[in-house]
């Protein structure tokens, strides 16, 4: 749960402090890798994408039954500037603590339906 805590204040820091600089990191990024950005106000439908692959992948019904770390490891891959080769390594092993600790350690996450309402605890 600490990991959990942790992630929950680095993200309300970023949301109150680090937005702005975040979406000139993104676009930057967009720019170099030519990759289109989405008008943000903009409807979009539902399609396959990565982020629809990680959904089903860390999608906690069926105890995380879908979980698949191959799909994770694949997609930390592309963020080349985050995550070097230690790093991965270090994903790979907290990908597998959490997977046991979600489906037997605490039974907060025992007919859980969605992972954002883990953010309420």
């Amino acid at each position: 749960m600490g990991f959990l805590a942790r992630t929950k204040q680095r993200l309300q820091n970023t949301r109150d402090n680090e937005f702005e600089s975040l979406m000139d990191d993104v676009s930057s990024f967009c720019d170099k890798h030519d990759i289109v950005i989405p008008e943000m106000n903009a409807s979009y439908f539902p399609g396959k994408s990565k982020r629809k692959a990680l959904d089903v992948t860390l999608n906690p019904v069926n105890s995380f039954g879908s979980f698949d770390k191959g799909k994770i490891m694949r997609l930390a891959e592309y963020y080349i500037n985050e995550f070097d080769s230690n790093k991965l390594w270090d994903l790979r092993f907290k990908l597998d603590s959490f997977i046991v600790y979600a489906r037997g350690s605490d039974e907060r996450f025992f007919n859980l339906r969605e992972l954002v309402i883990l953010l309420k605890y």
